[in-house]
């Protein structure tokens, strides 16, 4: 039985989530209701389908097709459901109960089905109980290569690479850019031109970057020569071409970003007051624009575009600050005062994010990142787990382990190995096999605050360079496939410096 019902109302997705309801900063009016309020005001159309069963077991194909889709509906559905067919319907079926997030980090699973999102132009993307009206939301995108292997991120690449045309379009017709862009969101289909799903958030300019950078982060942890040439780097050009294009060389003699829009905090102001420089975009240029400077470097070509890129770095602006008594602290974007209502951690993604700010760091910039630390947790930050992740990546132990990180137990992100870089006094531990820049494999243990054992694999025959501050005095490097000694340097008295060969394991040990 077919139940067709014309004309009639309430039928958008109801408000069910608090988050729809928050406040507009600018307005101070509750937008997410009323967005709700018109469309469910907007008369429809629905039609619902009854199934009488005695019994039986069977499945069914549904597809769902609009206008959009061709000129005939009936021709539209048809060709779905031919498609569909190719697969068998178990895994159609599985890949329906999927639909959900995985748990996996890095993971992807198509979101369809089910609730039709109500958000903007975001209205048209169907979802399966998804969080962010089943997107692909790219600007607090991150994925951890320490325990994963950077093969889980295939599908993704492959999505990436698929929509470069649509992404260099974007960067054209929306930015007049070289390049390529990529906006908050996405949807895994093939577009002409990327779609613009949020006119706030896709000014973020640093998405471009959050979208490009697992393909360096990568090439980083394998060292593959082949994939940087064929993917990392096509892909990291079109990134920092467009980054290129977009900052402007003032009278200051320093490049600034503009117009750009702190995700999840600033929006567009008036005048444009708060959207230029932001940290998030600060750092995504910096990051985009070394990365392609160290590829080029490796492969031996674009020198001239790399001088370009060189000389953005050297005068990009500085992370905006704000001085307080207790001296200066880092804020997301200049002129606005420290806040905790993030959906991301603004004030230090340069930390999180861009792996620009760490351990490894001149002690000044660390100085400033712990006091903007401390401002946020004295402020009662409600986004723990980027405080958590901000505080290990400054060497502080959070009183407990996130889920699904092991950055208390190993940090390689701006380059040096550091082991147990965020554990407390007399900590005791160990791990086995965890990956580190450089395609290293580091097991290690310590006890009470002590190394006692580190052995380090080669993958790709890089200089290895390890923070030993743990040790009760400088280490030797043994291989152990030979048994022999390593010859050692140390680095700004804090690292140790030796060449590796592909496919050897080294110990660090007193002698």
């Amino acid at each position: 039985e077919i139940e067709v019902e014309t004309e009639k109302t309430g039928l958008g997705t109801p408000a069910v989530d608090a988050y729809e309801g928050w406040v507009d900063p600018m307005s101070g009016q509750n937008w997410g209701a009323t967005h709700y309020r018109r469309q469910n005001a907007t008369p429809g159309w629905s039609a619902t389908l009854r199934l009488k069963l005695s019994g039986q077991v069977f499945r069914a194909l549904f597809p769902v097709v609009s206008t959009n889709d061709g000129t005939s509906t009936l021709a539209a559905a048809k060709e779905c459901v031919n498609r569909a067919l190719k697969f068998s319907l178990e895994d159609l079926e599985t890949n329906s109960r999927q639909a959900t997030p995985a748990e996996r980090v890095g993971t992807y699973q198509y979101q369809q089905d089910l609730a039709l999102s109500s958000i903007f132009s975001a209205k048209f993307c169907y979802s399966d109980h998804t969080a962010w009206h089943g997107d692909y939301h790219f600007n607090e995108f991150y994925f951890d290569f320490v325990r994963r292997d950077p093969v889980e991120l295939e599908t993704f690449f492959q999505m990436v690479e698929t929509n470069l045309p649509a992404a260099r379009a974007l960067a054209k017709e929306a930015f007049k850019c070289r390049g390529a862009a990529w906006g908050v969101a996405s949807f895994p289909r093939k577009f002409e031109r990327l779609p613009t799903t949020n006119l706030d958030w896709d000014y973020s300019i640093e998405c471009t970057g959050l979208v490009f950078q697992p393909f360096w982060h990568a090439y980083l942890y394998t060292m593959d020569r082949e994939f940087l040439k064929r993917r990392a780097y096509p892909a990291i050009k079109e990134a920092a071409l467009f980054y290129t294009d977009y900052v402007t060389l003032e009278k200051d003699g320093l490049y600034h970003i503009g117009p750009c829009v702190s995700s999840e905090h600033m929006r567009l102001q008036p005048y444009l007051r708060y959207n230029r420089d932001s940290q998030g975009a600060l750092g995504a240029c910096r990051y985009i624009l070394n990365a392609a400077i160290e590829a080029v470097r490796g492969l031996n070509v674009d020198h001239e575009l790399s001088r370009s890129w060189q000389n953005i770095v050297d005068q990009l602006a500085p992370y905006p600050v704000e001085e307080t008594p207790e001296g200066p602290r880092f804020v997301d974007v200049a002129g606005a005062r420290l806040m905790t209502e993030y959906n991301i951690f603004q004030p230090l993604s340069a930390v999180f994010f861009w792996d620009d700010i760490g351990l490894a760091s001149p002690a000044e910039q660390i100085i400033v990142a712990k006091r903007t630390l401390k401002g946020l947790v004295r402020l009662g930050t409600t986004h723990w787990g980027h405080v958590y992740r901000a505080m290990i990546r400054l060497g502080m132990w959070p009183g407990d382990v996130i889920k699904g990180t092991c950055e208390h137990l190993i940090q390689s992100h701006q380059g040096p190995i550091f082991l147990f870089p965020a554990v407390p006094d007399g900590y005791t531990d160990e791990f086995e096999d965890l990956r580190a820049r450089g395609a290293f494999r580091v097991s290690a243990a310590i006890a009470k605050g002590r190394l006692t054992r580190v052995k380090i694999k080669s993958l790709a025959g890089e200089t290895c360079r390890v923070d030993v501050s743990r040790f009760k005095r400088m280490p030797a490097v043994r291989c152990l496939e030979t048994g022999s000694y390593v010859e050692t340097a140390t680095d700004a008295d804090r690292f140790l410096v030796f060449a590796t060969i592909p496919g050897e394991t080294y110990a660090l040990q007193l002698r």
